[in-house]
């Protein structure tokens, strides 16, 4: 007599549902036979930025270097403790531009003054960087 036990199959879709410099939701299609899951989260240095455990299939992540490559791990495990297999996906937080970007005029004796308006979601510190280009009517 055999006793056939099997893993829960692999967890399908990894779906990026939010994506910023610093956190990042993602969700996955449910497995069939699944109780919970373990999340993992490397950088690209392969150093484990968070690990978690979840029964639902949205986990969201906070905390994340801007401009890092993440390697994100979805594992399914049955009520037995039984691994199944794991669904990997990698995402980089990227470098944001501004959402909003303005400018006034500040006067003064050379008229060469300006005050920039800027927003940045989830940024404290950035750098800008102005290029003048002169164009001569002849």
């Amino acid at each position: 007599m055999f006793l056939w036990c099997l893993a829960p199959r692999i967890p399908s879709s990894i779906q990026i549902e939010s994506l910023t410099a610093n956190s990042l939701t993602i969700s996955w299609t449910a497995a069939e036979g699944a109780s919970y899951y373990e999340i993992a989260i490397e950088d690209d240095e392969g150093q484990v930025g968070s690990y978690t455990r979840s029964d639902t299939t949205i986990v969201s992540v906070s905390e994340l270097q801007p401009g890092t490559t993440y390697r994100l791990s979805v594992t399914v495990y049955d009520s037995d403790e039984r691994r199944g297999n794991t669904l990997q996906t990698v995402v980089s937080t990227g470098n944001y531009l501004p959402v909003n970007l303005d400018y006034t005029p500040c006067p003064d004796k050379k008229g060469t003054s300006i005050l920039f308006h800027v927003t940045l979601p989830n940024i404290s510190r950035f750098n800008l960087f102005i290029r003048h280009i002169s164009e001569f009517a002849t």
